[in-house]
């Protein structure tokens, strides 16, 4: 196909996606999308040399290639084969070195070993039938200091019965912007295409929150009189720092005393020391829920707990965890026991 000009290029796939592939040169997709003015609009800088960064969703890759020339090592991230899409094709005219990988949103934690500076998660979760999950996904491949930017359908102006038949009224308007974390959960079709779930802000919020990532910046984008009604947020989460902590351990006896902040009745205790040779952990949650070491907390701040019978003299390391109980999430504090 060496011998074809850009315009055949082109012209020979179909692209889902309207962007300025060359300069003046547009795809002719049926979505525009302007990738520079969503990275600008949300705060990612112009300079990403030495950054890496994902794009899940990729689809024809406007993406990918903006933040590659961004200087961003990028991986662009679908589950469509990049031949069934325009994303060969755009990587060929650009001569970019985008890898594409496909694969699903659900799999990230397994396809990936390296964690990634930015994350962009746009106009997906809302297709898909567990978003909290692909959430948790994304968190676990964000590095410690990276950032998801993440955009989607969002519940403010418009809903739809179970038949379709679109509904626009105050109780559509209070959800929206109650406290109460509630989703339209769709049969599979919304807006006559294939969406599963859409979340009020608060409930967006809270998957946030237990997944470990914390909301940084955000605006909706409305539009009730269109058709169909526009209801869309834009967001920028970073991975939440750990607030519980363990400052110092006394033992008294055969009872440890731990200082620190932010514990709580859930507050759950790891206990690892050597038994029998080995390195194992005598606490954390039972099959059935229950927590294996008893805690007695004394405010925010103290908490005790007594030793396993069988734990002997040593070193050991005591990790203290809030629900969701995310081990990057815990405490932690090497202690001689006596």
């Amino acid at each position: 196909m060496a011998h074809q000009s850009p315009d055949e290029r082109i012209s020979s796939v179909r692209w889902y996606h309207r962007f300025e592939i060359l300069p003046g040169v547009f795809t002719p997709g049926s979505v525009a999308f302007d990738a520079a003015m969503l990275l600008d609009s949300i705060g990612i800088p112009k300079d990403m040399s030495g950054k890496s960064a994902i794009d899940i969703g990729a689809w024809d890759g406007p993406m990918a290639f903006e933040l590659e020339r961004r200087g961003a090592r990028v991986i662009a991230l679908d589950v469509l084969d990049p031949n069934e899409t325009a994303f060969n094709v755009a990587k060929e005219l650009l001569g970019s070195r985008v890898e594409h990988v496909r694969g699903s949103v659900y799999d990230l934690g397994h396809l990936f070993n390296e964690p990634f500076d930015l994350v962009c998660f746009l106009g997906v979760y809302y297709h898909l039938t567990d978003p909290f999950r692909a959430f948790e996904e994304v968190s676990h491949v964000v590095s410690a200091d990276g950032q998801v930017f993440f955009e989607g359908e969002c519940l403010r102006n418009y809903a739809e019965t179970r038949d379709g038949v679109p509904v626009q009224n105050d109780l559509i308007r209070q959800i929206a912007v109650s406290d109460l974390p509630l989703a339209l959960l769709c049969p599979g079709v919304y807006k006559k295409s294939p969406n599963w779930c859409i979340p009020n802000f608060a409930c967006l919020s809270g998957w946030l929150g237990i997944v470990g990532l914390e909301l940084v910046r955000h605006y909706f984008e409305e539009a009730a009189d269109s058709i169909p009604p526009h209801q869309r947020i834009k967001g920028l989460a970073v991975k939440r720092r750990p607030s519980i902590a363990i400052e110092e351990i006394n033992q008294m006896g055969r009872t440890l005393i731990v200082t620190g902040s932010d514990f709580s009745e859930r507050t759950v205790i790891n206990f690892y020391c050597n038994l029998d040779g080995q390195q194992v952990n005598l606490g954390g949650l039972a099959h059935d829920g229950g927590v294996k070491i008893p805690t007695t907390v004394e405010g925010t701040g103290k908490l005790r707990f007594e030793l396993p019978a069988w734990v002997k003299p040593g070193r050991v390391l005591v990790q203290a965890l809030n629900p969701p109980f995310k081990i990057n999430q815990c405490a932690g504090f090497e202690f001689d026991v006596q």
